[in-house]
């Protein structure tokens, strides 16, 4: 027999069984289709603060405070309608009337009873005090823990074994850039990490909880906060379980290091820099000391040059008159005929490659000198890109057979350092060698003057390899290289940057793989600055492949 059916048999019985349902833990109480309470056991009477005989015949809405009584009986009403079981209150706190006139949190079920005498409703009430006092109490110390770690420095945050995030603490609001409840419920890796590093960084923390144990190592990598911004996160885990020792989540602490390890790259690359104005000081102090060397003889060859040739100019009428009336001689081991045409052409290539030198040791020395880092020069950029062409010649000519060099007319001049713009130069010029595969690949380095914006651009075009878009996004980072297996140390276009950077310019990449590279240096000119001579006789300058 149910419950119902048992009730209806008190009913009907005339509460005879009255002594069975006394003996219930829960309160119990059966009123008419009125209201009226019919039937009350001991819990109940003890529950509300009435003896039993106190509640038969009154309504039960005196169990009920009065702000809710009017609300009640229209509930109740519309129940006797559609009688059914069902719980009170889903979704809301159901409060009792003690006859003291205290409140008290109450759960209740009804079930209609339905007999000859009419429909009756069978209430089932339990007292949860105790319950709400030890939620009360939970929730404050759910809030105590949660002040506990907000206050902390580092990210505090539990990620489900589903990978959604169950807890964060408001520095790991603060990092990632959404609220709370943005977050909760959320998959980490989808939300918050960058979607190149996802994979990995998923699989990291699966294996975690497919070892059944986290080290104490910790494991630094990328996130990405709502702005886009990425920031490197050192994390530390640890395994959460319950109390069968089942693991249910990860617990992660993550310190920002974001600014730490751009201090670190900072450091390093200052380093580096002073590591190579050191080797760039004792490269000055040699290449003068070789230019010097080399100076001396160079002299004594174009001085012997311009002497062999008035030389030859007169002794060479005296052997030709000898040649035409004796006939062909041999001089040098070679009939005069042939020899007469060849040396004046020798004449002028030992003058010529004399000059050669001296401008090559010109470039060297005005390359490597002490660079005061004063951005006061008027810098003319053709010269400074002739100039770097030079030192990079013999790379240009063994790598390519179609360079030009196009210079741009009535440039102006620009207030700025030129060592180290052709440092720039260079660095652009030996990138784009280097990329190039095959002879008949084109180099060519354009030189623009915009007069709308003021501004006077270097564009240095190769068909190399290129650089993919994932590289391209890097590659002015510092010591990030590609060319790591060939001695790259990832500074070269770093430097190259903050140089344009300083000179208030700004330095673009635009590339293709397997088709070329596109890079733009724009440089500001400053108002007053005098417009640059132009060579008139030719319009640019190519590799030379003699």
């Amino acid at each position: 027999m149910n419950r119902e059916n048992l009730f209806k048999t008190l009913i009907e019985d005339k509460l005879t069984y009255s002594n069975l349902i006394d003996s219930a833990s829960e309160g119990i109480i059966i009123t008419d289709a009125k209201g009226a309470i019919i039937l009350v056991n001991r819990r109940a009477g003890e529950m509300f603060g009435y003896s039993q005989n106190e509640l038969i015949g009154k309504s039960l809405e005196i169990l009920i405070p009065q702000r809710f009584r009017n609300h009640h009986e229209s509930h109740r009403t519309n129940y006797l309608k559609s009688p059914s079981r069902r719980t009170m209150g889903v979704g809301r706190d159901l409060v009792g009337l003690r006859k003291d006139k205290s409140e008290f949190p109450i759960e209740a079920s009804l079930s209609p009873i339905k007999t000859d005498e009419g429909v009756f409703v069978l209430s089932f009430i339990i007292d949860i005090t105790l319950r709400k006092e030890t939620e009360k109490a939970l929730e404050r110390e759910k809030i105590r823990i949660q002040e506990y770690l907000d206050i902390a420095g580092v990210i505090l945050m539990v990620i489900n074994k589903d990978e959604t995030i169950g807890m964060i603490n408001k520095r790991g609001c603060a990092i990632v850039g959404y609220d709370e409840k943005e977050l909760i419920g959320q998959n980490w890796f989808d939300k918050c990490i960058p979607e190149n590093k996802r994979d990995f960084i998923r699989n990291h923390y699966r294996k975690i909880l497919a070892d059944n144990r986290a080290t104490n190592e910790s494991f630094d990598h990328l996130i990405k906060t709502r702005s886009g911004e990425e920031r490197i996160i050192s994390w530390r885990n640890v395994l959460l379980r319950d109390d069968h020792q089942k693991v249910t989540g990860i617990l992660c602490s993550g310190e920002d290091i974001t600014e730490q390890v751009k201090a670190q790259r900072q450091a390093k690359l200052h380093q580096q820099q002073l590591a190579q104005a050191d080797k760039m000081a004792t490269l000055g102090i040699l290449v003068s000391g070789v230019a010097h060397e080399i100076n001396n003889p160079t002299s004594f060859i174009m001085l012997n040059g311009k002497i062999f040739s008035k030389v030859w100019n007169d002794i060479a009428p005296i052997l030709e008159s000898h040649y035409e009336n004796e006939g062909d001689f041999v001089i040098a081991g070679m009939p005069f005929s042939r020899a007469y045409e060849k040396i004046s052409r020798l004449i002028d290539g030992v003058s010529e490659g004399a000059k050669r030198i001296e401008r090559i040791i010109r470039s060297l020395k005005d390359f490597a000198r002490q660079d005061s880092g004063e951005l006061n020069e008027s810098v003319n950029i053709n010269e400074v890109i002739e100039s770097a062409i030079i030192i990079v010649h013999n790379l240009i000519k063994k790598t390519t057979d179609d360079f030009a060099f196009i210079p741009g007319e009535q440039l102006p001049q620009i207030r700025g350092n030129s060592q180290q713009l052709e440092q720039v130069i260079i660095n652009l010029l030996t990138n784009a060698c280097q990329s190039l595969t095959e002879n008949q690949q084109k180099l060519n380095i354009t030189t623009k003057f915009h007069p709308k914006d003021l501004i006077v651009s270097i564009c240095v075009r190769d068909e190399g390899t290129g650089i993919s878009q994932e590289n391209l996004a890097h590659i002015t980072d510092p010591f990030f290289t590609t060319k790591q297996s060939s001695g790259g140390t990832g500074l070269g276009l770093s430097i190259c940057y903050n140089i344009v950077k300083t000179h208030g310019g700004t330095l673009n990449f635009q590339s293709e793989l397997n088709k070329g590279t596109k890079v733009t240096v724009k440089l500001p000119v400053h108002p007053g600055e005098k417009t640059g001579d132009m060579t008139k006789t030719d319009a640019s300058v190519t590799a030379e492949n003699s």
